[in-house]
């Protein structure tokens, strides 16, 4: 018979990577309620919680049951894995047991994600196609920060 895992992060036995996933999930949907808009009692009745479990959610003190994940994203229009992003694989797993930090993306991202979600599919591919000009430039430069000159940049 296969040992049962426990589903709260704080019992003893739970690896400290799984508490680490659970407040980065909670992070992400602190992240998208904000850039859509709803307060946690807005997502909570949406979903079917309060608005305490929502914030126990969002502070990683209650790890997310499946379903409730799925109905949260829906509540927020984004996918499941969007609230994943940004975490390391599964693979790599052990390594967010040896970099404990792991943040909210910087206000400029989620500044740049809660407009880039605006636009139409066709201009968010534009934008796409931007910042990966700009970053292949930075990369290219050295990341000084600054671009190469024109007679230094290669067509692809």
């Amino acid at each position: 018979m296969a040992a049962s895992i426990p589903l709260k992060p704080t019992e003893p036995n739970v690896p400290a990577a799984y508490s680490h996933v659970d407040a980065h999930v909670g992070r992400q949907i602190r992240v998208w309620r904000i850039l859509a808009r709803k307060s946690r009692t807005e997502l909570a009745a949406a979903v079917g919680v309060s608005r305490q479990q929502i914030q126990n959610y969002e502070t990683g003190r209650n790890c997310v049951r499946a379903s409730t994940l799925y109905a949260i994203a829906g509540a927020l229009n984004v996918t499941v894995g969007q609230l994943f992003d940004g975490l390391a694989p599964t693979k790599d797993l052990g390594s967010l047991l040896a970099n404990e930090e792991v943040t909210d993306p910087p206000s400029e991202v989620r500044f740049l994600l809660g407009h880039l979600m605006r636009l139409s599919p066709r201009l968010r591919g534009r934008v796409a196609a931007l910042i990966h000009a700009l970053a292949r430039d930075e990369e290219r430069s050295g990341g000084a920060g600054g671009f190469l000159p024109l007679r230094n940049r290669t067509c692809q």
